[in-house]
């Protein structure tokens, strides 16, 4: 049977939707046991129009870099990024493959290696490639 609330339930306050702050202008370097920020345009200068291969995307900074650093200790060489230092309109965080490719098919073929080495560590993660845009 259907549940009538009362007013004071209908107004309770709900949980705020947490979406990621934007911090547009990182990207999130580990060298050494540490991130380090990089500007997105510093980082990206030489890579327009290159393929960009990435990991699952996160709403939380601290998400992603905890998710990086789990691929890494499986060494695979990822790095954390604002998504918008890449695309436009994606407000949130990504994991990316530390190399840019020149083609879809160098990214492609990259993809599965990382599948099977993922696979053999029995990680599961969706695995992307995309053409930069910024």
């Amino acid at each position: 049977y259907p549940v009538a609330l009362s007013p004071e339930e209908l107004d309770a306050p709900k949980e705020p939707i947490t979406l990621a702050e934007p911090d547009q202008s990182i990207v999130s370097t580990f060298a050494g046991g540490v991130f380090k920020d990089v500007p997105c345009n510093e980082y990206t200068q030489f890579s327009e129009g290159r393929y960009i291969i990435f990991f699952t995307s996160y709403y939380k900074l601290d998400e992603a870099k905890k998710n990086a650093i789990t691929l890494r200790e499986a060494d695979i060489p990822v790095n954390v990024a604002w998504a918008e230092c890449f695309f436009q309109d994606r407000p949130f965080y990504l994991v990316f493959y530390d190399n840019f490719f020149v083609s879809p098919q160098r990214a492609q073929e990259r993809i599965r290696s990382l599948a099977a080495e993922l696979q053999s560590q029995q990680l599961v993660y969706e695995i992307g490639f995309s053409q930069m845009n910024r």
